[in-house]
């Protein structure tokens, strides 16, 4: 199978590769950079993604006028950020897409308007918002400037009867950066978030929360996870960037008590209803910096048993990694989807800790990222 927009869109740079060297190669990337940062790592394989297409659970696509009076809608041109592809489908993201994107066109087209312009600044349409479950429901959102008045009743008819679309939002956003942003909400139709399932555990997917990208693959790591915890942590556990809950509400479910920190508001208020809708005991949440708490908590020396970390792409700040050793945890756990920090962080955190385990699972076939989890046990 290959995308009819591989080369131009800059979604899928691996996508002429078979998928077994492209894990081959991914071994091959963790490997060279663990030897750059003279780690040693246990003998591992790199698992590949329970499904090689259609495995996303989230895009966001770019309003842009095309010079024709049309208004395309798509990913930004390889190596031309200026321009977007119009694009009818993604192999990464979900079968029923093209059927939506009809939809969105046929209304945008009716309105006549054009697309904001990011060097202008001037113009209507800006992002295309889509998330979904594996039971493939969908959660909507058009973000457009607040130049023109949003047809909110247009906007719910033209996909009312599409019923595996679920929620439906408008959002408006006047902010000069190149990124969807949510100044003013709207509400259309339907339910206010998806209902997605993994591990036994219920997680809102909301229009602003986080969550992991291939929840087929996520799933799987959290299983990985959960499992060695079970196996070697007896007190309570610490889950750094913990996001709306994810693995600390799985480990909480199995009577673990857990302590999550993350500092954005969409995440911490998604995490508070996946403990009610869960009716999860022992799962606790504070909002703030990781770097910040920690630092204001030396208390915290010696209470927690297990740590998890799970950090942006650009990895842990070195004062987050020299204040998580001197925790003094009997194990960490970390999670992380960039071998490059992966690797550099370790670096700072290996004299006190041993790595007993280490697994990679591909959560982003065709495109360059892995997702890699180490298990360690203090010295």
């Amino acid at each position: 199978m290959r995308c009819r927009y591989f080369g131009l869109c800059g979604g899928c740079a691996l996508q002429d590769i078979p998928y077994s060297e492209q894990v081959s190669l991914k071994k091959d990337l963790i490997l060279k950079q663990a030897y750059k940062n003279r780690i040693e790592l246990p003998e591992f394989c790199v698992e590949p993604s329970p499904r090689e297409f259609f495995y996303r659970n989230k895009i966001e696509m770019t309003f842009s006028n095309s010079g024709q009076g049309k208004v395309n809608l798509g990913f930004h041109r390889r190596g031309r950020n200026r321009e977007v592809i119009d694009i009818q489908e993604c192999l990464l993201f979900s079968e029923d897409l093209p059927v939506l994107l009809e939809r969105i066109r046929s209304f945008v087209g009716l309105k006549g308007l054009p697309a904001y312009d990011k060097y202008s600044h001037n113009g209507f349409w800006r992002y295309l918002l889509v998330r979904r479950n594996r039971n493939d429901e969908y959660l909507l959102s058009l973000i457009t400037s607040s130049q023109f008045e949003p047809d909110t009743k247009g906007w719910v008819e033209i996909l009312s009867d599409l019923d595996c679309v679920k929620s439906v939002y408008w959002v408006i956003y006047d902010g000069l950066g190149d990124a969807v942003g949510f100044e003013k909400v709207i509400h259309c139709a339907g339910e206010r978030y998806l209902i997605e399932e993994l591990a036994g555990i219920k997680f809102v997917v909301g229009l602003r929360g986080f969550f992991q990208v291939n929840p087929w693959g996520t799933e799987r790591l959290y299983m990985w996870v959960k499992d060695y915890i079970k196996d070697n942590v007896q007190g309570k556990i610490l889950d750094l960037y913990a996001g709306s809950g994810g693995i600390g509400l799985v480990l909480a479910k199995e009577g673990m008590s857990v302590l999550g920190i993350e500092m954005d508001d969409s995440a911490v208020a998604e995490a508070k209803q996946n403990v009610d809708l869960n009716g999860i005991k022992g799962y606790s949440m504070l909002k703030g910096n990781v770097r910040a708490l920690l630092g204001k908590n030396p208390g915290w020396r010696g209470q927690f048993d297990c740590i998890i970390m799970d950090p942006p792409r650009s990895g842990m700040p070195p004062k987050v990694r020299y204040r998580v050793v001197k925790l003094n945890a009997s194990h960490l756990v970390y999670i992380s989807c960039n071998p490059v920090t992966f690797m550099s962080d370790l670096r700072d955190i290996v004299p006190s800790y041993e790595i007993i385990d280490f697994k990679a699972i591909d959560m982003f076939p065709h495109t360059p990222h892995v997702e890699l989890v180490a298990f360690m046990r203090r010295r």
